[in-house]
C-alpha cells in the first residue's frame, strides 16, 4: 500500500536529532538504549527509502519530481549537519551518532545515484564530507608540493596550485560549499596525487601544466600563466612574425589534443580551460599577422600590466568610450610599445585589463597621485 505522498519520510530522524538527542543528558545513554536506537535507525532508513520512492513515483510531472528529490536531499543534508555539530559525548552516544550518520549518508547516496539528473549540485554538501576531505588534504599537501619541486616544475605555477588548495582547507573558508565545488576538489585532489600522467615520458607540456589541463583548472590565474608566461616566452623567442605564428599554432594544436576528465570543471561560470587558451592564442595570431614594424607607435614607460590597468580605469570611468573592448585592446597592442618590448602581446594586455592584482592597483594609485600633483603645477 502506498504511503501518503505528503508524509515526511524523515520524520523519525528529524525528531530524534532535533529533539531527543539534544535533550538527552551526556552520559545517560545505556547500552540497551544505544542498541535499540541503532536498530531503529536502520529500520527507519528503509522506511524513509520506501516513502521517498513512493513520492517519486507519484510525481505528476518532471518539475514535481525534481522538487521531491531536492527537498529530500536538502532535508538529509540539514540533519547530517546537525549531527556533525552535536557536542562530543560518551562513547555510546558517539556510536549512535555515527550509525545514524551512516544511515543518512546511505539515503543521500541512493538519491544521488538513482536520480542523478535531478540531484542539485548547487546545494550545500554535508559539512562532515568537507571535514573528511580537508583532513586528508592537510595530511598530504606538503608531500604533494615537494613532489612537484622534485620534478622541477615552475615554482610560480606550484604556488598557484598551492594557493587553490590552501583556500579550500583554510579555517576561514565558508562551510557552505556546494556539491559542484566539492566534487571538483575531490576529483582534482585525486588526480593531482595519483595521475597516470606521472608515469608518461613524452608529455608535450611540463608535467603540472598537463595535469591542470586534465582537471580543467579553468581559473584566470592558470590561463594567464599558460598564455602570458609559458606561451609568451616561446613566442618572443622566435625571431620573425612568421616563426611566431608557427610557435603559436603549434601550442594551439597541442593544447587541443589534451584530454580532460569528463564532466569536471573548476569554475562553472567560465569556458573550459582549453577553449579559453585556444581563443586567446588565436587572438595573438591575428595580432601578429597585422603588425607592421614600419608604423609609428606610441612609446610608453608603463609596463603591460599597468597599461592594461589604466586602460580599464579610463574605460570604466567613461574617458574611453569605445564599446568593443577586444578591438580597443588590439589597437593598443598594435600601436603602443613599452620600454621592455616593441611588440605588446595582445593576450598579456587582455589579461592585464581584466585581472588587476593588489600590487598593480597600488602602483596605479601612485601614478595617478603624481599626475594630480603635476596637474596642479600647470
Amino acid at each position: 500500500m502506498l504511503q501518503n505522498s505528503n508524509s515526511y519520510a524523515l520524520e523519525w530522524f528529524d525528531i530524534f536529532i532535533t529533539r531527543t538527542l539534544p535533550s538527552t543528558p551526556t552520559g545517560t545513554i545505556t547500552a540497551d538504549f544505544s542498541r535499540n536506537i541503532i536498530e531503529e535507525s536502520l529500520h527507519e532508513k528503509e522506511k524513509a527509502r520506501i516513502a521517498f520512492f513512493n513520492q517519486v513515483f507519484q510525481a505528476v510531472n518532471e518539475e514535481a519530481l525534481r522538487l521531491t528529490v531536492n527537498r529530500f536531499q536538502m532535508a538529509i543534508v540539514r540533519l547530517l549537519d546537525q549531527l556533525h555539530h552535536h557536542p562530543p559525548g560518551h562513547k555510546l552516544e558517539t556510536k549512535v551518532i555515527s550509525s545514524m550518520q551512516r544511515d543518512l549518508k546511505d539515503l543521500l547516496e541512493i538519491i544521488e545515484r538513482s536520480f542523478n539528473k535531478y540531484f542539485d549540485l548547487d546545494q550545500k554538501v554535508p559539512e562532515s564530507y568537507i571535514a573528511i576531505c580537508k583532513s586528508d588534504v592537510k595530511k598530504k599537501l606538503n608531500g604533494l608540493m615537494n613532489f612537484f619541486v622534485e620534478r622541477e616544475q615552475d615554482m610560480d605555477l606550484v604556488a598557484i596550485v598551492e594557493t587553490f588548495i590552501k583556500n579550500f582547507i583554510s579555517e576561514n573558508q565558508r562551510s557552505h560549499v556546494n556539491y559542484r565545488e566539492f566534487l571538483y576538489m575531490k576529483n582534482a585532489w585525486e588526480e593531482l596525487n595519483n595521475s597516470t600522467l606521472y608515469c608518461e615520458d613524452n608529455l608535450q607540456f611540463p608535467l603540472l601544466i598537463d595535469v591542470l589541463i586534465r582537471i580543467n583548472f579553468n581559473g584566470h590565474m592558470f590561463v594567464d600563466y599558460f598564455v602570458n608566461r609559458y606561451s609568451l616566452e616561446r613566442i618572443l623567442a622566435a625571431e620573425s612574425n612568421e616563426e611566431r605564428i608557427r610557435v603559436i599554432n603549434s601550442i594551439r594544436k597541442s593544447i587541443r589534443q589534451r584530454e580532460k576528465i569528463p564532466n569536471l570543471k573548476y569554475r562553472a561560470d567560465l569556458p573550459d580551460v582549453i577553449i579559453q587558451i585556444d581563443e586567446l592564442l588565436s587572438d595573438e595570431v591575428t595580432t601578429v599577422e597585422v603588425k607592421d614594424g614600419g608604423d609609428i607607435k606610441v612609446q610608453t614607460s608603463l609596463p603591460v600590466p599597468l597599461l592594461g590597468a589604466i586602460t580599464r580605469l579610463m574605460k570604466d570611468k567613461g574617458i574611453i568610450v569605445n564599446d568593443n573592448v577586444t578591438k580597443l585592446l588590439e589597437f593598443i597592442s598594435l600601436n603602443f610599445t613599452t620600454t621592455k618590448t616593441a611588440n605588446i602581446s595582445y593576450t598579456h594586455l587582455h589579461s592585464s585589463y581584466y585581472s588587476i592584482d593588489r600590487r598593480i592597483k597600488e602602483r596605479l594609485y601612485d601614478i595617478l597621485m603624481d599626475l594630480a600633483k603635476k596637474c596642479r603645477s600647470y
